[in-house]
């Protein structure tokens, strides 16, 4: 895997609403879900690294990425979980939201696409 030596890219910022408690209390079964679309999305995944959270047994999950970085927190006594995924190389992380989507994260989403660049006048956030 070829590391990436541009910091231009794509990074979303997901808020899943109604997500179930399965996916907001196993952390196994959530990342695994994770790592595998981000895998089929071309995603080189380096490493991963989860926090469980005893008091409410959400966690956080990071996985390290040669292109950047994704992240979930989970809140289970809210129904909600958080994810971030920022691509700076050719992959998309739009497939990867789409994959969980369909998967494990299928209640209400709000996506925010935030343009990441050294060129500053290109710097465009949108909502959907």
């Amino acid at each position: 895997m070829k590391p990436n030596t541009s910091p231009d890219g794509i990074h979303l910022l997901g808020d899943f609403y109604d997500v179930d408690q399965r996916t907001l209390t196993d952390s196994k079964y959530t990342m695994g879900a994770l790592e595998v679309a981000l895998r089929d999305a071309g995603f080189g995944v380096l490493k991963t690294a989860v926090h469980q959270f005893p008091d409410t047994n959400g966690f956080t999950g990071v996985v390290l990425l040669c292109e950047s970085h994704a992240a979930i927190h989970t809140y289970p006594e809210l129904g909600y979980a958080a994810l971030d995924i920022f691509s700076c190389g050719a992959t998309n992380p739009r497939t990867v939201i789409e994959s969980l989507q369909e998967n494990i994260l299928t209640g209400t989403a709000k996506i925010n696409e935030v343009r990441r660049s050294l060129n500053r006048d290109s710097q465009l956030t949108s909502t959907r």
